[in-house]
């Protein structure tokens, strides 16, 4: 997976990788491993901070309400400056996608993800892209920070996950929609201090952008 600064049209701004001329997304370049030619890294956490769209709001109070078998999806957005802007979130697909029993989805079926990705930088331009996922737990509730990092590090051990994903986490609690994000400095070793709950009301880390 990659980000890096390339030559594009007029108001593009940075994006996805440039090969050979053609634009590669994160996404197509963890699907098909295409190579960057001027690849630029930086984690998530060296951002100042991350915003999400005021319209993602009814987007997950929907999906929390959902009675699909699965819970989770995609998250797209851009850099700007120092600032990561989440903007779109996506379903996990077709129920049948996934094995029998899974209930909070990861590892998105790669052609639906394949698709989403294609189509965002289709419509909305080329400084969009794949930045991480959203998962709820199966009864639509916030559980402990423990089995949040369990899921997270194991995007990390199965290769879903490098420091350029987030991971966010939603769900009720006390009756207000809340969130945990997860980023690159959450993979700390096993034997270092937990860090404190990082749970938000979804309300105080949207933007009407």
């Amino acid at each position: 997976m990659c980000t890096t600064s390339i030559t594009s049209p007029p108001n593009e701004g940075k994006s996805g990788c440039n090969f050979k001329g053609v634009i590669v997304n994160r996404m197509q370049h963890r699907e098909f491993g295409m190579s960057p030619l001027n690849q630029s890294y930086r984690p998530l956490s060296a951002y100042s901070r991350t915003i999400f769209d005021v319209g993602m709001l009814p987007f997950f109070s929907a999906q929390l309400a959902s009675p699909s078998r699965v819970r989770g999806g995609l998250l797209f957005g851009f850099v700007e400056r120092d600032v990561l802007k989440v903007m779109f979130a996506s379903t996990a697909g077709a129920s049948v996608w996934y094995k029998p029993g899974a209930r909070t989805v990861i590892d998105i079926d790669p052609r639906f993800a394949l698709g989403w990705s294609e189509a965002v930088q289709t419509i909305h331009g080329t400084r969009f892209d794949w930045v991480g996922n959203w998962v709820s737990h199966a009864d639509g509730q916030l559980r402990s920070q423990d089995r949040d990092l369990r899921r997270f590090k194991g995007a990390f051990r199965s290769g879903i996950a490098d420091d350029e994903y987030l991971l966010l986490v939603v769900g009720y609690a006390n009756g207000e929609l809340k969130c945990r994000m997860y980023t690159d400095k959450d993979k700390r070793p096993p034997d270092a201090p937990k860090p404190k709950s990082s749970e938000q009301n979804m309300q105080s880390i949207l933007t009407p952008e």
